[in-house]
């Protein structure tokens, strides 16, 4: 009589494994699943962005202003080059090693520079860390631009006075709205609108931009 009992037990043997091969690839498969469902649901914003951002970024350009003066040709405004210092969140990779180096490079306020990190905005938008930077800080900034990722010193003009507060009851003046106006709906509009205050209603601003 032929014994079947050691053909039988590398039969089951040969069954286990592929029992643990089977769960095996299942859990490979959910795994693949879960790892997706996250990259498309819960991250799926982001990674949306990201690509975006990869193919186009939005740049704010600023207009040049033009010249004011008096009737009797006097010079009453006019723009001067300033060098200010942008952050773009999206490309920061430490921000806690960027708060220390920009601290120990310009001297900047560690607890201001927090709070303006930390501010709500689109993390794709650069945001303005300080303004008016002088030569030497902006020539430090850039000779260490390799350990400050998502930092840029940009050049704009700044609006000047030579006749200091000759007329400024009728020249008035501009600026970008702060976070505690943003939560106002008169400031609605896109990311750095600029708004201007008449000298003689202050308290009511207009919208300039554009114009």
């Amino acid at each position: 009589m032929l014994d079947l009992s050691p053909q039988q037990d590398e039969l089951r043997e040969l069954q286990g494994h592929l029992t643990i091969l089977k769960v095996g690839l299942l859990l490979v498969v959910a795994l693949l699943a879960i790892r997706l469902w996250h990259l498309q649901v819960r991250e799926g914003q982001y990674y949306r962005d990201l690509s975006e951002n990869n193919r186009t970024r939005s740049v704010i350009l600023e207009p040049a202003r033009g010249l004011i003066y008096d009737r009797n040709g006097v010079l009453l405004a006019n723009n001067v080059p300033s060098f200010n210092l942008y952050v773009t969140l999206e490309d920061v990779t430490d921000r806690e090693a960027l708060i220390k180096r920009l601290v120990g490079l310009i001297g900047l306020d560690e607890a201001s520079l927090r709070k303006r990190l930390s501010e709500r905005g689109a993390k794709l938008l650069a945001r303005k860390l300080k303004g008016g930077l002088t030569l030497r800080e902006a020539a430090l900034i850039e000779s260490h631009r390799l350990d400050l990722p998502g930092v840029m010193v940009q050049a704009e003009s700044q609006r000047n006075y030579p006749a200091r507060l000759t007329a400024s009851h009728l020249l008035g003046y501009v600026g970008e709205v702060s976070a505690d106006q943003l939560e106002k709906p008169e400031f609605g509009g896109p990311p750095a609108k600029c708004w201007r205050w008449p000298a003689d209603r202050p308290s009511i601003p207009t919208c300039c931009h554009g114009n």
